[in-house]
């Protein structure tokens, strides 16, 4: 047998090879990620990274990836009634942004990222504002777009998701202890 016998008897097993190992591996489907996104690998169902953009190629159907959007999502909760702490009635609208902090925990924690979590930024945002005294000035506005911000955050970090950029679009109340009896929108 000379070299190219040898060779030609190698090279066809290693073209079949080739062949089924691409054949296998179109099986399982490329997973890319941009880069606006994270992915969150799972491995036989179990946690195992986060991993950034590219594309990743899974070998095996063990290996599982979630693509989690990080883009922040414009929301705005428009008129939330409220009674500030002289008891009389309020109402509220916020602009703000939602995105997702932690990919991880918003992946495992919550089926739509800013649907489930709008009723607690509603509900914090009623409580925050209940604490305190309407009132008709620009730094009011801006102190309780902040502390609005900071409440919802904290509760927002157990399921990987915070708020950003909170801005009061109107505010106004009716008095019941001689205050004015609408305030500025």
């Amino acid at each position: 047998m000379n070299l190219s016998d040898i060779l030609s008897l190698i090279f066809f097993p290693v073209a079949i090879l080739a062949i089924a190992f691409v054949y296998y591996l179109r099986r399982f489907p490329r997973v890319y990620i941009p880069d606006y996104a994270r992915g969150v690998r799972f491995i036989e169902g179990a946690f195992r990274d986060v991993v950034g953009p590219g594309s990743y190629q899974n070998f095996t159907r063990r290996v599982q990836i979630e693509v989690v959007d990080m883009r922040p999502v414009p929301v705005i909760l428009d008129r939330i009634f409220y009674r500030d702490a002289l008891q009389s009635d309020s109402v509220v609208s916020i602009g703000a942004e939602m995105l997702v902090d932690d990919p991880y925990l918003a992946a495992t924690s919550l089926k739509n990222r800013v649907g489930d979590s709008l009723p607690i930024v509603r509900n914090t945002l009623r409580s925050t504002l209940s604490r305190g005294i309407a009132d008709a000035s620009p730094e009011y506005r801006v102190k309780a777009a902040d502390d609005i911000a900071g409440a919802v955050n904290t509760e927002l970090k157990r399921l990987g998701m915070k708020i950003s950029n909170v801005e009061i679009t109107e505010l106004s109340w009716r008095s019941t202890f001689g205050r004015p009896a609408i305030g500025p929108n």
